[in-house]
């Protein structure tokens, strides 16, 4: 590995050891109050990118948290 990769995966390393659970904890928090949130049209088209748009930042968040782990644990 190049100098920087290493430098990269030490301190996702430090990121999950010092963070991984205050970093799980604001996801769920975040897809609690998306779920929350009231529509704002009322058209099965609104209503649906809505959702999808939620959706997709949900789980923008956890691949996020997923590509630390990776790069965290990579030799």
């Amino acid at each position: 590995m190049i100098e920087q990769d290493k430098i990269k995966q030490a301190k996702c390393r430090i990121l999950l050891k010092d963070y991984e659970e205050l970093l799980k904890e604001i996801i769920d928090n975040e897809e609690q109050k998306m779920s929350r949130i009231q529509k704002l049209g009322n058209s099965s088209f609104e209503i649906a990118k809505d959702v999808i748009f939620n959706s997709g930042v949900i789980e923008g968040m956890k691949c996020i948290l997923a590509k630390i782990n990776e790069l965290a644990q990579k030799e």
